[in-house]
């Protein structure tokens, strides 16, 4: 055993109170999602939970969007254009899906969706994609505001 190894096994400390504990997976969270298109063809994929760099690429993306006051705070957004599919992209994989009774089997993840895929699709089935990858990544209003502030 190492010196450093000793040191760090001596130095152990007991804090009281107990403090919040952090236990999480490093596997991301994912959600199978079940589109059919208009010829009535039923496709599998899963939106999957962003890594850090797939997250802060979002985030400059969308911090370039906005338009900046004479105070330079942020008065809103000047360009929505493909708002919305850019973080859909970034979360949406083609996934071969099996439903087992009320299970849902991940059986393989294939290929991002194309962004000009999801740009085709109805609104609402990108608003409901949407809402789902602020929550799984942290990007609702809350999340923003937090890195407004940083």
């Amino acid at each position: 055993m190492s010196q450093e190894q000793q040191d760090f096994g001596q130095e152990q400390e007991t804090i009281r109170p107990r403090p919040k504990v952090i236990r999480r997976k490093l596997k991301r969270e994912t959600i199978p999602v079940f589109l059919e298109d208009e010829q009535g063809q039923v496709r599998g994929y899963v939106l999957q939970e962003l890594d850090g760099s797939g997250r802060d690429a979002y985030m400059n993306d969308t911090a370039g969007r906005m338009r900046i006051g004479p105070d330079g705070r942020p008065q809103g957004i000047k360009n929505f254009n493909g708002l919305q599919a850019s973080l859909i992209h970034r979360s949406l994989f083609e996934a071969e899906l099996e439903e087992q009774g009320d299970d849902i089997i991940i059986k393989s993840i294939g290929k991002q969706v194309d962004i000009k895929v999801i740009s085709s699709w109805p609104s609402g089935t990108q608003q409901e994609l949407f809402d789902a990858a602020q929550q799984l990544s942290g990007l609702g209003k809350n999340a923003q505001q937090e890195a407004k502030n940083d």
